[in-house]
Protein backbone atom coordinates (compact mmCIF):
# COMPACT_ATOMS: atom_id res chain seq x y z
CA UNK A 1 0.00 0.00 0.00
CA UNK A 2 1.56 3.59 -1.05
CA UNK A 3 0.04 6.43 -1.68
CA UNK A 4 1.50 7.82 -5.05
CA UNK A 5 2.26 11.21 -6.46
CA UNK A 6 2.87 12.27 -9.58
CA UNK A 7 2.85 15.82 -8.99
CA UNK A 8 0.12 18.32 -7.01
CA UNK A 9 -3.51 16.24 -6.23
CA UNK A 10 -5.01 17.43 -9.60
CA UNK A 11 -1.80 16.36 -11.14
CA UNK A 12 -2.09 13.14 -9.60
CA UNK A 13 -5.57 12.75 -10.67
CA UNK A 14 -5.05 13.19 -14.31
CA UNK A 15 -1.88 11.21 -14.58
CA UNK A 16 -3.34 8.01 -13.06
CA UNK A 17 -5.23 5.31 -15.17
CA UNK A 18 -8.81 4.20 -14.28
CA UNK A 19 -7.33 1.41 -12.17
CA UNK A 20 -4.90 2.92 -9.97
CA UNK A 21 -6.93 5.76 -10.09
CA UNK A 22 -9.54 3.23 -8.04
CA UNK A 23 -7.11 1.97 -5.94
CA UNK A 24 -5.46 5.35 -4.61
CA UNK A 25 -9.10 6.24 -3.82
CA UNK A 26 -9.60 2.96 -1.92
CA UNK A 27 -6.17 2.83 -0.53
CA UNK A 28 -6.72 6.14 1.27
CA UNK A 29 -10.32 5.14 2.67
CA UNK A 30 -7.92 2.21 3.91
CA UNK A 31 -5.27 4.41 5.38
CA UNK A 32 -7.92 6.43 7.16
CA UNK A 33 -9.60 3.73 8.42
CA UNK A 34 -6.07 2.38 9.94
CA UNK A 35 -5.79 6.04 11.58
CA UNK A 36 -8.94 6.04 13.00
CA UNK A 37 -8.38 2.63 14.18
CA UNK A 38 -10.87 0.55 12.43
CA UNK A 39 -8.56 -0.83 9.59
CA UNK A 40 -6.98 -3.70 9.49
CA UNK A 41 -3.11 -2.87 8.89
CA UNK A 42 -2.19 -1.29 11.78
CA UNK A 43 1.86 -1.89 11.10
CA UNK A 44 1.89 -1.14 7.87
CA UNK A 45 4.86 1.70 7.48
CA UNK A 46 2.08 3.82 5.06
CA UNK A 47 0.19 4.12 8.23
CA UNK A 48 2.82 5.68 10.46
CA UNK A 49 4.08 7.84 7.24
CA UNK A 50 0.92 9.68 7.47
CA UNK A 51 -0.63 9.02 10.55
CA UNK A 52 -0.06 13.27 11.70
CA UNK A 53 -1.16 13.48 8.14
CA UNK A 54 -4.67 12.59 7.93
CA UNK A 55 -6.45 15.93 7.01
CA UNK A 56 -4.25 15.87 3.55
CA UNK A 57 -5.06 12.45 3.34
CA UNK A 58 -8.65 12.99 2.89
CA UNK A 59 -8.09 16.05 0.69
CA UNK A 60 -6.23 13.93 -1.66
CA UNK A 61 -8.69 11.05 -1.53
CA UNK A 62 -11.57 13.67 -2.16
CA UNK A 63 -9.93 15.42 -4.77
CA UNK A 64 -9.28 12.05 -7.03
CA UNK A 65 -13.30 11.05 -6.19
CA UNK A 66 -14.08 14.73 -7.73
CA UNK A 67 -12.23 14.00 -10.36
CA UNK A 68 -13.32 11.11 -11.04
CA UNK A 69 -17.00 11.96 -10.68
CA UNK A 70 -15.81 14.84 -13.92
CA UNK A 71 -16.25 17.45 -10.87
CA UNK A 72 -12.94 19.00 -11.78
CA UNK A 73 -14.03 22.94 -10.04
CA UNK A 74 -13.75 20.79 -7.21
CA UNK A 75 -10.84 18.62 -7.96
CA UNK A 76 -9.12 21.89 -8.79
CA UNK A 77 -10.25 23.59 -5.19
CA UNK A 78 -9.62 20.01 -2.73
CA UNK A 79 -5.87 20.00 -4.63
CA UNK A 80 -5.35 24.06 -3.79
CA UNK A 81 -6.08 23.13 -0.44
CA UNK A 82 -4.18 20.44 0.22
CA UNK A 83 -1.26 21.89 -0.93
CA UNK A 84 -1.40 24.04 1.94
CA UNK A 85 -1.04 21.12 4.48
CA UNK A 86 0.94 18.85 2.39
CA UNK A 87 3.28 16.73 4.39
CA UNK A 88 7.14 17.89 4.61
CA UNK A 89 8.37 14.54 3.22
CA UNK A 90 6.32 14.76 0.48
CA UNK A 91 9.49 16.07 -2.11
CA UNK A 92 10.53 16.14 -5.96
CA UNK A 93 12.51 12.70 -5.20
CA UNK A 94 9.90 10.73 -3.78
CA UNK A 95 7.46 12.30 -6.76
CA UNK A 96 10.09 10.92 -8.70
CA UNK A 97 10.51 7.36 -7.81
CA UNK A 98 6.44 7.21 -7.63
CA UNK A 99 6.43 8.03 -11.66
CA UNK A 100 9.37 5.18 -11.85
CA UNK A 101 6.80 2.75 -9.95
CA UNK A 102 3.99 3.54 -12.02
CA UNK A 103 6.00 3.32 -15.44
CA UNK A 104 7.00 0.03 -13.42
CA UNK A 105 3.42 -1.39 -13.24
CA UNK A 106 2.15 -0.14 -16.88
CA UNK A 107 5.15 0.96 -18.56
CA UNK A 108 2.63 0.95 -21.77
CA UNK A 109 0.49 3.80 -20.33
CA UNK A 110 3.26 5.65 -18.07
CA UNK A 111 5.19 5.51 -21.24
CA UNK A 112 5.91 9.20 -20.85
CA UNK A 113 8.30 8.44 -17.71
CA UNK A 114 10.45 5.73 -19.53
CA UNK A 115 13.20 7.98 -18.93
CA UNK A 116 12.91 7.47 -15.02
CA UNK A 117 13.33 4.35 -15.56
CA UNK A 118 11.90 1.22 -13.27
CA UNK A 119 11.97 0.71 -9.67
CA UNK A 120 10.72 -1.82 -7.00
CA UNK A 121 11.47 0.06 -4.39
CA UNK A 122 9.01 1.89 -1.79
CA UNK A 123 10.13 4.46 0.26
CA UNK A 124 8.10 5.67 3.43
CA UNK A 125 8.91 8.45 6.33
CA UNK A 126 9.10 7.41 9.21
CA UNK A 127 9.81 8.55 12.74
CA UNK A 128 12.14 10.77 10.94
CA UNK A 129 13.60 8.52 8.84
CA UNK A 130 13.31 6.71 5.37
CA UNK A 131 12.61 3.64 4.84
CA UNK A 132 12.89 1.63 2.10
CA UNK A 133 11.78 -1.47 0.92
CA UNK A 134 12.91 -3.60 -1.94
CA UNK A 135 11.40 -7.00 -2.95
CA UNK A 136 10.31 -7.03 0.78
CA UNK A 137 13.38 -6.51 2.45
CA UNK A 138 13.78 -3.17 4.63
CA UNK A 139 16.33 -0.64 4.87
CA UNK A 140 16.42 2.39 7.13
CA UNK A 141 18.17 5.21 5.11
CA UNK A 142 19.71 8.13 7.68
CA UNK A 143 19.69 11.56 5.81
Amino acid sequence: MTIFLTGNCKETAQDLDPKRLNRQIQECCWLIGMVEGTGKWKNHPCNFMYKDHIDWVKKYRDCLVAYKNKDYELCERLSNEADLIKPHFICDELIINFKRRLYTKDPEFYAKWKDLGKSEINYYFVDGHWLKYENGKKEIIIL
